[in-house]
This record gives structure tokens, C-alpha cells and sequence, in this order.
């Protein structure tokens, strides 16, 4: 190894190593940057690095830093900039600072506007119980959280995810004062989490229908009936597998599996799943599918899963009710788009009867396929109707808010359209469409 430069270099032989004493009155003077005490096994381009270490670090740190101007300073570019929410909370709750990230995720005008306030100011009455629950141990115990996973609601029922960590605020005494906490907003990846197990759990579900159904046929000693329940669990083990399958392949980037498909065959497939749970809540289930349906293209499984979904939260919307018959509607027909008044309208036998819609209609072909869900179940808030399909938003108490969002991103990937609206005298009815392509049926 070649000699480098004094007063730098202390070579001490120790078995062969080399030893470079980085002490500060032999390398730099006082108050620059230097390195202590690195005994590694040198090579000739850290030999290098060496030599060349006093022309590198010449500049001399700040004279003020550590003052507490400086410190201040500091500490506001960081509440200004971090697009991490951090905020200081007294014993109460109150908001003592917060940076801008909190005041945008809060939909407030600026930093000032949380000061003083609580989470109760801003989060459902639930929500904020649970934060101040959180709090009040942190502050007893002087343990902090570290890393927790929060499903936070607004009071209009939109839900955000965070991953949060919270440690007791301390004075200059050591006495705990507040809290101090740091949010990452995680929505993303927890609408992420919250669909694959929608979707993991309809097959998981189902197969415990189909098995118990065939328990049940079995202690009857119908060994026909029997049978054909094992078989449907049988095939929702393996759909189980084809939307773990699907998931693999998203989150590979893998293309969609779509294929020609017929629409009355996907839904008497569903329909067969749904069966057993349909007669055991005494549901009524009726079917009036159309015999002229071209094929169209999608993905099998994606679909079935929609209108599962839409048969579930049917059958589980009227299982409540006590009053009323319990009926279930599924049915199926070609439609057209057309421009009318400067609006694309889809006219189906239920439009409303309009000269120019019919005159439109002659001359265009069958652009869309339809289908229909409609039950005679406790029915649907209008005044929700517009949050029906935002991911989180539930009207169960057990439920995730995550089937209908799924749903519709699924038809929306389609090139469809999916909504719904209040059924007459009473119950909710689910449409969606899909487009007829016209290379298929040519």
C-alpha cells in the first residue's frame, strides 16, 4: 500500500492490518467533520480516499447550529413541508400544533384552524372515542404505540386507513403533558387489503353454505342432494384459487383473462351457488333471462363475482325483514345507447316512452346487454345512493364497504356502467351493462 499524506496517516502493522488514527488534533481542527476510529482492512482505493480526505471536507459546520432560533426554524420547514401528518396534543385532547399535511387531510384551511379543537370536532363520534381511548393509556402508561393500523370514519361515513404511531409528550421536568403523533395516510394499500378479502372471503363463504347444506342432506339421507353440495363446494375451492390466481396476476401486471363468455350461463352459475341460501332465508328467487344474448367479452370470474355480490347483499337484505313477501329478481336483455337531447341514454323497456327515444331506437342496433337485480328488501336511502359504490361506505354493521366499490371497478373495466336506484313499493334494484362487440356477433 502506498504511503499517503502526514499528518493524516498512523500506520500501526497489528496482523497484518493497517490502522489509520482519525484523532481530532491529528487530522482536523475543532469543529469540522471528521471520522474516529475506523480499523477495517484497507485496499488501495480507500488508500486513496484517505489522501485525498483533506481536500473533501473543508467546510466548517454552521456557527449557530444548535441555537435555538435555528432549532425553531428547523421545526417549522419540518410542519411545513412533511407530508407526513405530526401534531402535539394536550392531556384534553386539544390540538397544542399540527403540520400542513394534517390541516389537508382534515379539509381545513390552514394549521390554525385545528388548534384548540379535538378529534370530535372532525371524526365520527366512534372514531374519536377510540383516539382518545388510545391516548389516555399512552399518557397513563408512558408506553407508546408504535404502528398501528387505524380505519378512521368522517362523520359522512368516507373511511381512510393510517398507520399510526403515538408517544407520551414530555416536559422539561419529564412529566407527561400530551401526546405527540406522526400519521401516515395508508388508504391505498388498505383498500387493497379490504378486496383481496372481500374477494377471498365470497368463495370462503359459500363453501360453508354448500357444506353445511350437505350436512344436512346427508343426516336426511338424500345422498342426490348430497352430492351436488359437495360438488359446489368443490368448485368453490377452486374459484378460491383462480381469484388468488387473479390477485398473482395484478400484482405481477399481467394483462386481464378475458374470453368470450356467455352472460345467462355466468349467472345461472351464481344462481346455483346462491340457491341453498336463498331457500334457507325463504326467498323467493326468479329468473327471466333473455334467449337472444350475444357472447361477450369479460372475465369470467371478475363477473361472477359482481353479480355474487349482488345476489348476497340481496338474500342478506331481506334475511331481516319480517313483513312482506321475499322475492328475488334476476333478469337479462339487449338494449341500445343513443344520443338524445345531447345525453347518452341507455333505452330499455322500462325508459320512459318518448317520440324522439323511439324514432332513435329504430334506427340503431342492440349496443349493450342489461341485467338486473332487483329485490323486495328494506330498500336503499336515496340520500346515499351517491356514496353507494366509494370504497368503505357500509350500511351493515358488519359490513366492509367494499363489495360494491369492487363491483363497480369491475364493470367499469369492462367498458360498463353499474348503479343502482329504489325499487317500487319497496327494495332496491342493482343495474349494470356491458357492450356488445360487434366483431364477435358479425
Amino acid at each position: 500500500m502506498r504511503a499517503v499524506s502526514q499528518p493524516l496517516q498512523k500506520a500501526v502493522k497489528r496482523s497484518g492490518d493497517t490502522y489509520f488514527d482519525f484523532s481530532p488534533n491529528r487530522v482536523l481542527n475543532p469543529g469540522y467533520c471528521y471520522f474516529l476510529g475506523l480499523t477495517p482492512r484497507w485496499n488501495l482505493a480507500l488508500a486513496h480516499f484517505v489522501d485525498r480526505l483533506p481536500h473533501i471536507v473543508k467546510e466548517p459546520l454552521p456557527p449557530d447550529l444548535g441555537s435555538f432560533a435555528l432549532e425553531q426554524d428547523l421545526f417549522s420547514f419540518l410542519l411545513e413541508h412533511t407530508p407526513d401528518q405530526i401534531y402535539f396534543k394536550d392531556r384534553r385532547g386539544r390540538f397544542l400544533r399540527v403540520s400542513h399535511a394534517v390541516a389537508q387531510y382534515m379539509h381545513v384551511s390552514g394549521p390554525e384552524d385545528l388548534i384548540g379543537k379535538s378529534d370530535f370536532d372532525f371524526w365520527s363520534q366512534e372514531t374519536a372515542r377510540e383516539c382518545f381511548a388510545d391516548e389516555q393509556r399512552i399518557m397513563q402508561t408512558g408506553e407508546p404505540m408504535v404502528g398501528k393500523i387505524e380505519k378512521l370514519v368522517f362523520p359522512d361515513g368516507r373511511v381512510t386507513w393510517d398507520y399510526t404511531t403515538k408517544l407520551p409528550l414530555k416536559n422539561s421536568k419529564g412529566e407527561i403533558i400530551g401526546i405527540c403523533g406522526i400519521n401516515k395516510d395508508f388508504t391505498a394499500f388498505g383498500d387493497l387489503t379490504a378486496s383481496i378479502a372481500h374477494e377471498i372471503n365470497q368463495p370462503l363463504a359459500a363453501m360453508v353454505i354448500n357444506a353445511s347444506a350437505c350436512v344436512r342432506w346427508l343426516t336426511a339421507q338424500n345422498l342426490e342432494e348430497a352430492r351436488r353440495a359437495a360438488s359446489l363446494v368443490i368448485a368453490e375451492c377452486q374459484r378460491a384459487g383462480e381469484i388468488i390466481a387473479r390477485i398473482r396476476a395484478l400484482a405481477k401486471k399481467a394483462p386481464p383473462q378475458k374470453d368470450w363468455l356467455d352472460l345467462n350461463e355466468t349467472i345461472g352459475e351464481v344462481i346455483a351457488k346462491v340457491g341453498s341460501e336463498a331457500r334457507r332465508n325463504r326467498i323467493s328467487l326468479q329468473t327471466q333471462l333473455a334467449n337472444d344474448l350475444p357472447p361477450i367479452f369479460g372475465d369470467r370470474i371478475q363477473l361472477q363475482q359482481v353479480i355474487l355480490n349482488l345476489l348476497i347483499n340481496a338474500i342478506e337484505a331481506m334475511s331481516g325483514i319480517s313483513e312482506g313477501p321475499r322475492e328475488l329478481w334476476v333478469s337479462s336483455e339487449k338494449i341500445t345507447e343513443i344520443s338524445l337531447h345531447g345525453q347518452r341514454i341507455l333505452q330499455t323497456a322500462e325508459s320512459e316512452k318518448d317520440v324522439l327515444a323511439d324514432k332513435a331506437l329504430a334506427e340503431h342496433r342492440f349496443t349493450h346487454i342489461l341485467l338486473t337485480v332487483r329485490d323486495s328488501g328494506p330498500g336503499l336511502d336515496p340520500k346515499g345512493l351517491d356514496r353507494l359504490f366509494n370504497a368503505f361506505y357500509t350500511t351493515k354493521p358488519k359490513g366492509m364497504g367494499m363489495g360494491l366499490a369492487i363491483s363497480h371497478s369491475i364493470i367499469e373495466a369492462h367498458g360498463g356502467q353499474l348503479w343502482a336506484k329504489v325499487n317500487t313499493p319497496r327494495g332496491a334494484v342493482f343495474h349494470f351493462v356491458l357492450p356488445i362487440h360487434e366483431k364477435r356477433m358479425s
